[in-house]
């Protein structure tokens, strides 16, 4: 071995030389005692080679007998619940910590992935990359990289690689048919970091396995002899503990809370079968919660009783909450966008919390790329091609390619400044299916004219056709600090689109959208918002798994929907929804629109479509407004139309306080179900009806002046 400075030395002297002063460094220690130095230092001493001088604090003092013996897991919460990984496991069944991670495991095999030759100027290497990614194509590479992913929340995982030889390209070589996940339960280390299989013996040194055969991946430790790793589901079980005592409690709060209990008074000289059937109407009234009292207890003979609280059911949400937080910033780094802000100082905190995530997933996905590297990657190119051949590199492409978008917004800052594409660079940027606009200078003069005219004059009256030039030229000067209404989707891809038609072809289904017209919607806001602000989603596609909670339902607009959960979608939409975007229904409820008629299909009884549905990258579109033509009114007509409007307030506000007031009137007092229903009917009959009439009316004439004068408008 050559060694800068000591290539003229032989192996003997060098060994001899390690004798020597690791004797004379002994014998010195024993005089002075301990070296209170940082380090031990000799001027000129010989640099020692393969050997570790620190081991594992085991290996100090377990005898040479047990050497071999195995290590039990470090982990204090696995050591304290009697060392079975199985309450790991459990920890998954929690849904916030399971879709956590999953977000960061699906984060890395949706991407694709690459095989990168160790050096790109060597055949060898060249050859030795291009054999390695026709192997694993047929290992199924992306179930291998999610199992092995699973490093991460247990500590260490282990992969047993099946090998065969095969005819590839006139060769015989080493052929990686299979990489097998087992149970990592089934193994252990020895104090040396030697892998063992502890499931098949009873012995505590385990059964010795082959080299060049498993591989495993470790992470989350502190130093290289913590073998079992750490993983996240460490740090997780406590939140995920004090989450499920609390939601206990809280089931238990509102069961106790939030339904009353019927008293009923027994009479003196009642027998117990008298009692019993008091008791027993009091249950059909209460639902089974009901009390026997004595005389004189109640005011009425039957009564509704509510329990008495102090604090409330958001105590228990609020600690929910937290915990769920906790399991967020514990596994993705951060906690999400629940206190994000829209604005201010904390306004680029979502985009932060994407960041974070984005330097997790790539760091999971080099630690899996890493360690088969070094073990399978190597042991074939060793195998099939030499010792002195680089290995190849296995990744994921996790940057996304320059966005289509911001190229054509960089565009047309460009030609603001006189710099334009040449039709070569707009098919090379953008593909074919484009041709250059030529439009002439006559018509160019008249859409400037019409914008003008629009901007000197906004209240007056403007032509159907000027109309159109001034949202053209609106659409060009849209910039960075413009708001604007916010249409944003997610197509659903061919494969995915298909098998969903399929389906509700079989199903009996129809009137279908074509399969291009499949999509999720993220946002609909008619809130105008800086586009620019809304941020980027974090990953290039989503993909619903198979399976999950799924419903076929048909909507107000007769729509036929399949419903599904998406956590990623609904975290964009919220992360939207606080940086200033609106939405016009309360409650987000992913889904995509398949058909327009359900005739002949039961909804009740149809089991819903449970494939895997994947989505493309978000695409961000304006919201089609009406034909302008048709809302432009004169300045006088707005006036009108404001008049009328604040006429309707005007008469409504005092109306609906005569309803209040009525009815608080009516139901003091009141303690019973029926005292309440006879107390409304009353307070409805006192309502000043010509009033109620003339309220309702009034919107109609709203909508039949804005009708007219639309209509008027069209015209000219």
């Amino acid at each position: 071995m050559a060694v800068p400075g000591y290539t003229n030395l032989s192996a003997e002297f060098l060994a001899a030389q390690n004798r020597a002063g690791n004797l004379a460094e002994q014998g010195r220690r024993d005089q002075l005692g301990p070296i209170r130095r940082g380090s031990p230092e000799e001027e000129g001493a010989a640099p020692i080679f393969d050997r570790l001088i620190v081991t594992s604090p085991e290996a100090s003092w377990i005898g040479g007998a047990w050497m071999n013996m195995l290590l039990t897991n470090a982990d204090k919460v696995l050591s304290a619940n009697g060392g079975d990984m199985e309450v790991f496991d459990d920890l998954l069944d929690d849904d916030v910590a399971m879709s956590n991670l999953q977000q960061r495991r699906l984060a890395i095999t949706s991407r694709e992935w690459e095989v990168a030759p160790g050096d790109p100027d060597d055949a060898r290497s060249v050859q030795a990359a291009d054999d390695l990614r026709a192997m694993l194509k047929g290992v199924g590479w992306d179930r291998v990289t999610g199992f092995m992913h699973f490093a991460v929340w247990y500590g260490y995982a282990v992969g047993e690689a099946m090998f065969t030889t095969k005819d590839h390209d006139g060769r015989r070589i080493v052929w990686l048919n299979d990489i097998v996940v087992p149970d990592r339960r089934w193994f252990g280390f020895t104090v040396e970091g030697e892998l063992r299989l502890s499931a098949t013996t009873l012995s505590a040194e385990g059964d010795a396995l082959p080299a060049n055969k498993f591989w495993t991946v470790r992470t989350g430790a502190t130093h290289d002899f913590a073998f079992y790793g750490l993983g996240l589901a460490h740090w997780c079980y406590w939140p995920i503990f004090f989450k499920r005592a609390a939601i206990k409690f809280w089931a238990l709060y509102l069961e106790k809370y939030g339904r009353p209990t019927t008293a009923i008074e027994y009479e003196e000289g009642d027998d117990e079968d008298v009692k019993g059937k008091r008791l027993a109407a009091a249950q059909q009234v209460g639902h089974d919660s009901a009390v026997l009292v004595p005389p004189g207890t109640l005011k009425d003979k039957l009564q509704i009783m509510e329990a008495t609280r102090s604090g409330g059911a958001n105590s228990y949400k609020d600690f929910v909450t937290e915990q769920n937080e906790a399991l967020m910033r514990v596994v993705l780094g951060q906690p999400g966008t629940s206190k994000a802000t829209a604005q201010g100082v904390g306004g680029k905190q979502s985009e932060v919390h994407e960041g974070v995530k984005d330097e997790i997933v790539k760091a999971d996905s080099d630690l899996i790329s890493e360690s088969f590297g070094n073990t399978i990657a190597k042991w074939l190119t060793l195998w099939n091609h030499g010792e002195d051949v680089a290995p190849p590199s296995v990744f994921r492409v996790l940057e996304d390619a320059e966005d289509l978008n911001t190229v054509a917004e960089r565009d047309t800052k460009l030609n603001g400044i006189g710099i334009k594409r040449t039709e070569e660079s707009v098919r090379e940027v953008y593909g074919d299916g484009y041709e250059v606009d030529r439009i002439s200078e006559a018509d160019k003069a008249a859409q400037a004219a019409a914008l003008a005219q629009a901007k000197a004059a906004p209240g007056a009256p403007v032509p159907a056709n000027d109309n159109r030039a001034r949202v053209a030229a609106k659409r060009i000067e849209f910039g960075v600090e413009d708001r604007a209404p916010l249409y944003v989707s997610r197509q659903l891809l061919p494969e995915s689109a298909r098998a969903l038609l399929k389906w509700a072809k079989d199903a009996g289904f129809s009137d279908l959208e074509p399969a291009s017209e499949l999509h999720c919607t993220v946002l609909y806001s008619r809130t105008p918002v800086d586009w620019f602000d809304m941020g980027e989603s974090w990953q290039t596609e989503v993909a619903v798994v198979e399976g999950g909670p799924r419903r076929v339902e048909k909507f107000d607009d007769e729509a036929i929907v399949l419903r599904f959960v998406s956590s990623d979608m609904r975290w964009r939409h919220d992360s939207m929804i606080e940086r200033g975007a609106s939405h016009d229904h309360d409650d987000y409820r992913p889904h995509v629109t398949f058909a327009h008629s359900a005739e002949g299909v039961d909804l009740a009884t149809l089991e819903p479509f449970t494939g895997e549905l994947k989505f493309g990258p978000e695409i961000f579109e304006p919201i089609k407004a009406p034909d302008p033509a048709a809302l432009a009114f004169t300045a006088g007509e707005a006036d009108a139309i404001d008049r009328l409007v604040d006429r309707l307030l005007d008469e409504t506000s005092p109306v609906f306080e005569a309803m209040a007031d009525e009815f608080r009137a009516k139901l003091q007092g009141v303690t019973t179900a029926e005292g309440a229903r006879v107390a409304l009917l009353e307070a409805w009959e006192r309502m000043p009806i010509e009033r109620l009439a003339r309220m309702t009316a009034l919107p109609l004439l709203a909508a039949r002046a804005t009708a007219d004068a639309g209509a008027e408008n069209a015209v000219a």
